[in-house]
């Protein structure tokens, strides 16, 4: 990459548009809208070492520097709490598959050992007919979610880590329409 920086930019009319519409609430309590949220996480830039740099334009003479930093530690907030919501998932499936392989393995014991005193016995091999599968299948996927499953979730955090950390701008936005600074026709 060739710049330090790069910037997701987003003109905004006011701040009612980072927020619900449905929320009459002050700013300081107010939730963040679900628009406003997946347009930043879908529109996101890095840079190289992994920072996010969120640039809103206001128009001049609408912002105001206490709000500005309300809102800053509002969407602070609202993604620490997004990541700590995913970091406990994280956990909660990591921990699901180890008592699943647990489980298993503790039922293919549980299956096996009495074939081995009794292995004539139609009761015995039919009881561990019955648990051997249930015991594969425990193992499987308690393998399959403590190795694979949390990954998606852990790509989460990280998200709402850097959005987190992120770098919150706001600016009055500048007129770059050329029209708007041609001179207006002379009249003869």
């Amino acid at each position: 990459m060739d710049f330090d920086v790069r910037e997701v930019k987003i003109i905004l009319d006011t701040y009612d548009d980072i927020f619900s519409d449905f929320d009459p609430r002050p700013y300081s309590q107010r939730e963040l809208s679900d628009d406003f949220v997946k347009e930043i996480q879908r529109r996101y830039l890095e840079t190289p070492a992994g920072k996010i740099v969120v640039h809103f334009d206001m128009p001049a003479g609408t912002r105001d520097p206490k709000t500005d930093a309300l809102v800053k530690r509002r969407i602070r907030d609202y993604f620490e709490v997004e990541r700590k919501r995913e970091e406990k998932l994280v956990r909660e499936m990591q921990n699901k598959g180890v008592k699943y392989v647990v489980l298993g393995s503790i039922a293919l014991v549980g299956a096996t050992l009495p074939l081995l005193e009794w292995p004539n016995d139609v009761w015995v091999n039919t009881l561990s007919a019955i648990v051997t599968p249930m015991a594969w299948y425990l193992s499987f996927t308690g393998t399959s979610m403590f190795l694979d499953d949390w990954r998606s979730t852990h790509a989460n955090v990280k998200l709402y880590s850097r959005f987190e950390k992120a770098n919150y701008v706001f600016a009055d936005e500048l007129i770059t329409d050329p029209k708007v600074f041609m001179p207006l026709p002379q009249q003869v």
